[in-house]
């Protein structure tokens, strides 16, 4: 995320098979375009967690040129491993922080 890889952050938290490569390519050229520079920082700006090894997390991510990037996930600690069951990506606090 920090080397605004956005495709291939998306492609691991499980987007690959919801959006096509043309689709993947605008989001990634969005993105990059939105948040120019590198992003310096990274942190967990708040954590839930729930019942049966699931969570819920927010990570920021931010650069001294006042760009914000934050992130949503929706998780799930098994036996083999953390499962990343939903996703979102905003440069707006507000849709992520209505999820919790």
């Amino acid at each position: 995320m920090k080397n605004r890889e956005f495709s291939n952050v998306i492609s691991r938290l499980g987007g690959a098979d919801e959006y096509t490569p043309q689709q993947m390519q605008v989001l990634r050229g969005q993105l990059r375009d939105l948040v120019p520079y590198y992003l310096t920082n990274a942190d967990v700006a708040k954590r839930v967690e729930l019942e049966n090894g699931f969570s819920q997390e927010m990570r920021i991510y931010w650069n001294d040129k006042n760009s914000y990037l934050y992130c949503y996930a929706l998780l799930h600690q098994r036996d083999d491993g953390v499962m990343v069951l939903q996703f979102s990506i905003n440069t707006s606090a507000e849709p992520i922080l209505a999820k919790f």
